[in-house]
């Protein structure tokens, strides 16, 4: 028995994706990337080892770029570019707390940021975006038919709701 109040889920066939469908899987995997490239970064930083910084740039452009696959291989084909944006953008902006650091300019005279603080901002954001977004377009080729393709908003939630979890198990640990 389905809630009256809850939105129809769209057939494989149909031209119209309701909003919901686009945004929670964007949000939802645009989260789960940055928790993933946040463990990516806490396992090349732990024990005091430090990993070489081409290999952990190498390793989070595979996070995102494989996120973006994931992204577009998880939501139905003929709008798979739009959740891919939006977790791409996601992704963006919540490294926008690991980026703030770099970005501050603490205790060197009045100025509290950097002096191109704008382009690092704005590289970082299209960057990010554009990894993502490649992943997405070979993600978006990979069975366009697949029925599975088409989930609930309850799916989604449930699904960030598990993301959000697993982010904090290494404060946990």
């Amino acid at each position: 028995m389905s809630n009256p109040k809850s939105h129809p889920e769209p057939s494989a066939t149909d031209n119209h994706t309701p909003r919901s469908a686009i945004a929670l899987p964007g949000l939802t995997l645009g989260f789960a990337i940055a928790v993933a490239m946040w463990g990516v970064g806490y396992i090349t930083h732990l024990g005091g080892a430090w990993a070489p910084p081409v290999l952990i740039f190498m390793l989070l452009a595979v996070v995102l770029a494989f996120g973006g696959f994931l992204t577009a291989r998880l939501t139905p084909a003929a709008a798979s570019w739009k959740p891919t944006l939006i977790a791409g953008l996601t992704t963006a902006l919540i490294n926008f707390l690991i980026l703030g650091s770099v970005l501050a300019n603490p205790g060197e005279g009045a100025e509290p940021l950097r002096a191109n603080w704008g382009m690092i901002a704005l590289g970082s954001i299209l960057a990010q975006t554009f990894l993502v977004m490649l992943g997405g377009h070979f993600g978006a080729r990979a069975n366009p038919t697949d029925p599975s393709r088409n989930r609930s908003c309850e799916w989604w939630l449930s699904r960030f709701a598990i993301v959000a979890a697993l982010s904090a198990l290494p404060v946990i640990l």
